[in-house]
């Protein structure tokens, strides 16, 4: 009897500690007291913060309308135009070594009609 009643206080100790209440939070409380928020771990919420951050952030990047700088936009197309001339130029050379197979100067005609359209 004395033996039960020794190994029943740790028992009703363990269940009456407040240390384990405390970490718990009723649904009461959450309703009441949304200011203390649902995540308690810091490192979640602030996983949570940086993901809404992220979400409004790419929402305000896809709703400006996109500026292209025309000083840019002309380099560009000066560079894309020369590698269509040095494109049009191998072709030459290509469609010289390939004239012996009638597939192979197929498309290397194809290749030279899509360029000159470039």
């Amino acid at each position: 009897m004395i033996r039960m009643l020794l190994l029943s206080v740790p028992l009703c100790l363990a269940f009456a500690s407040p240390s384990l209440a405390q970490n718990v939070r009723s649904s009461v409380d959450r309703h009441s007291r949304p200011e203390l928020g649902f995540f308690e771990n810091q490192r979640t919420s602030r996983n949570v913060q940086h993901s809404r951050q992220y979400a409004r952030d790419m929402h305000y990047y896809m709703q400006r309308p996109t500026y292209v700088v025309p000083q840019v936009a002309k380099q560009e197309a000066t560079i894309l135009g020369q590698s269509i001339g040095n494109a049009q130029r191998e072709m030459i050379v290509v469609q010289s070594q390939v004239a012996k197979d009638p597939r192979l100067v197929q498309a290397a005609t194809t290749a030279v009609e899509h360029l000159k359209k470039a």
